[in-house]
């Protein structure tokens, strides 16, 4: 079925409408600023919350500047609908910022400033936020050692309320792994030092949450912790107790035995790597478990005789997949396997296991471990599951929103939980049954040189109307346009103004937000990436732009008109020129590619005549006239992947060999193929040239060959690839 090409042209102008319309939150540094001029109506920007943030309940200030060339005389703010009274903020009447005290519940919110000027003009902004009740607090230090005090003063608040500690080495889980059921028995923290003596904080937090005399119990042996740090705790006025064995599963035994009684259940885990034993490390503190280790394909003695010798133990789980423990290892303990796909989904898996759902969620980072081997006994003090999350994310965002807590604590400072951490767990727990996030470019935690398009991907078709995508360059918003991809599960968020003008070599974080909407389900994004400004990119004006498009035209790379201003197009040129030249495919110009524009390397055809030539190795598309390159243009074909699409299986495959294009259509396609702009067909089962409003650098349709939109009005105009033309793909 075909879309009319009017009614998509009509949607996507309306979106790019509404999102260019203002700029967020806090001002930039001065010597970021870009200066702020708008001709023109009212413009609203610098939104407070954010468009599509995650806040939480209460009283709360809504806030926006508004941009304008004449003073704001009158302005109306509005929450859902209702008037609030509203203030200005600032002593310039052309630059306000108007704010509001408002009260919010929980749930969706929509925010509308509109304004007018002394001309008669009007602006206005309408903006979406959620806000809900899930508490997050975060329990962290200045290192792995205050963030262990940190946790122990949460848990035993009053002074001397502990009834012992556990003491582990800072810098390594070999012999720390069974410590939480220790703790959890003995009604303590555990606490780390370093290896040759007793840290000074975490002497200070003995001294404040244990009364003098209480046993500490040190895990390992001297290689672990010295017998300078047994001298140190005595010194502070403690019982030094050392459990150890000659083996890190003999020291799991020896902490097994000092629980006392008669175990029902144990947890077994490999001794070697830490993850799954720290996800089992809040069950076995809030249930007394002991935690044996094994080797992945091997038993060690000293675990296969303590299992031997404590029949009452007759309940075991063997935590992790087979990569982590074998399944021979497991039927020869005679244990059932709980575990994921990896350590994030073993976390899971052993909180749904374990543990409740709609209480509280203990989170750490899966990449490390010292703050979840100190927040494992207070888990298991709030009967709470202990989940690993990767880069401050949750790996799979609905299974941990099943979790259904009314509180999330953090362990670790920024460093192992990024500030954005906060935010992802509020979206996983309000977004269950939203569409999932596939991937980002450029993803999440990388670092660019260009404000390219930004794509978001989601496991399901998304509803473009009332998706949002919203980016902000140290705070600055990007103003751009939002149109839905090639394929109805992917944004497209296109610059149109970079805010900032950040020195050469300068960092910048970029704030990627992206509201997925399907099903009546919302799915919130947020990540960063980092901007570093290289020699000449998008953003960029002036002469020294015009000279560059000038000569990328005179090279036979199609931009359009010479403008002066560094955009899209320009970025598109830039990148072809670099694919023919081998270069790194950023769209920025740098010292290499001044090279290439200074002493280019021709394309050289594959065929005399007229035709056109799809290169896939290097993603360029070349018109050929007389066996010269006329035109070169940035391509992006198949990713040669499988892909799904009412049900059946295809791949990605953009065919190679010798085609005639032999059907056009002058409008929108949609196809299995995905949306395609005017496409050109060259294949009897529908792979196309066409227009899409994403190009990367890579490899990223379905199997055809993407030009820009703007490059395939160009090639329909100028009538460079009519029917009947041959067009030869490698």
């Amino acid at each position: 079925m075909e879309t009319p090409f009017r009614r998509r042209r009509a949607l996507v102008a309306l979106v790019a409408a509404v999102l260019a319309a203002g700029v967020i939150a806090p001002l930039v540094p001065a010597a970021l600023a870009h200066p702020i001029s708008h001709p023109g109506p009212p413009r609203v920007r610098n939104l407070r919350p954010a468009f599509g943030e995650i806040t939480g309940i209460g009283p709360m200030t809504i806030a926006a500047q508004v941009v304008s060339d004449v003073a704001i005389t009158s302005q109306t703010f509005t929450l859902d609908g209702i008037a609030v009274p509203s203030r200005r903020e600032g002593s310039d009447p052309s630059h306000p910022t108007i704010a509001a005290d408002v009260l919010v519940g929980t749930g969706d919110h929509v925010a509308q400033l509109d304004v007018v000027g002394s001309d008669g003009r009007t602006g206005g902004r309408a903006w979406r936020f959620t806000a809900t009740d899930l508490g997050v607090r975060r329990l962290a230090g200045a290192d792995r050692i205050a963030t262990a005090v940190a946790i122990s003063v949460d848990q035993f608040a009053a002074p001397r309320s502990a009834g012992a500690a556990v003491l582990a080495r800072s810098d390594d889980f070999a012999d720390a792994l069974a410590g939480a059921s220790l703790a959890g028995a003995k009604k303590g923290p555990v606490l780390l030092t370093a290896r040759d003596g007793l840290s000074a904080a975490t002497r200070d937090e003995l001294a404040r949450a244990l009364a003098p005399g209480s046993t500490v119990y040190l895990l390992g042996g001297t290689s672990a912790l010295s017998d300078r740090v047994v001298s140190d705790v005595t010194a502070a006025g403690f019982s030094a107790r050392r459990l150890a064995g000659s083996t890190r599963a003999g020291t799991a035994t020896a902490v097994a035995d000092e629980l006392g009684g008669d175990a029902s259940t144990v947890l077994v885990v490999n001794g070697f790597t830490f993850p799954d034993a720290l996800s089992a490390s809040s069950p076995a503190a809030a249930n007394r478990w002991p935690i044996l280790v094994t080797e992945r394909d091997r038993v060690p003695s000293e675990t296969s005789a303590w299992l031997q010798s404590h029949a009452t133990a007759s309940t075991r789980y063997a935590i992790g997949g087979a990569a982590a423990i074998s399944d021979r290892v497991v039927s020869q303990i005679g244990a059932t396997r709980v575990a994921g796909a990896d350590r994030y989904a073993t976390s899971i898996a052993v909180a749904e296991r374990f543990t409740k759902a709609g209480a509280t969620v203990v989170v750490a980072s899966g990449r490390s471990f010292p703050d979840a081997l100190a927040g494992g006994p207070r888990a298991g003090a709030l009967d709470a599951p202990l989940v690993l999350v990767a880069g401050g994310t949750p790996a799979d965002p609905d299974a941990f929103g099943r979790l259904a807590p009314k509180d999330v604590v953090l362990l670790g400072g920024t460093g192992a939980l990024p500030e954005s951490t906060e935010g992802s767990v509020r979206a996983a727990v309000v977004d269950v049954g939203g569409p999932v996030l596939v991937s980002t470019d450029p993803a999440a935690g990388s670092e660019i040189d260009a404000m390219d398009p930004i794509t978001v991907d989601f496991d399901r078709d998304v509803d473009v109307s009332q998706a949002n995508v919203y980016v902000t360059m140290a705070g600055e918003e990007v103003p751009g346009a939002l149109a839905a991809g090639d394929f109805p599960d992917t944004l497209v968020f296109t610059p149109t103004e970079i805010p900032v003008k950040p020195a050469l070599g300068q960092a910048v974080d970029v704030e990627i937000v992206a509201l997925g909407f399907a099903g009546g389900k919302w799915r919130h994004v947020d990540q960063h990436v980092t901007y570093r400004k290289l020699d000449m990119a998008r953003g960029d004006s002036g002469a020294a732009v015009v000279d560059l498009q000038n000569r990328l035209a005179q090279l036979g790379y199609w931009l359009g008109a010479a403008d002066g201003q560094y955009g899209v197009l320009t970025s598109q040129a830039v990148m072809a020129l670099q694919k023919v030249h081998g270069l790194a495919r950023t769209g920025a110009v740098d010292a290499a590619t001044r090279a290439a524009l200074a002493d280019p390397t021709p394309y050289l055809p594959r065929a005399a005549g007229d035709h056109v030539e799809v290169d896939k190795a290097r993603q360029v598309l070349v018109i050929v006239r007389g066996g010269r390159p006329v035109y070169t243009f940035n391509t992006s074909t198949g990713t040669e992947k499988p892909y799904d699409y009412a049900g059946v299986t295809y791949v990605a495959h953009t065919p190679s060999g010798t085609f005639t294009f032999s059907r056009e259509i002058d409008g929108v396609r949609e196809s299995r193929l995905g949306t395609l702009y005017r496409p050109k067909y060259f294949t009897s089962d529908g792979v196309a040239v066409h227009g899409s409003a994403s190009v990367p650098a890579y490899p990223a349709s379905h199997g055809c060959v993407r030009l820009t939109n703007a490059a395939t009005d160009f090639v329909w105009g100028a009538n460079l690839i009519p029917l009947g033309s041959k067009v030869i793909v490698y």
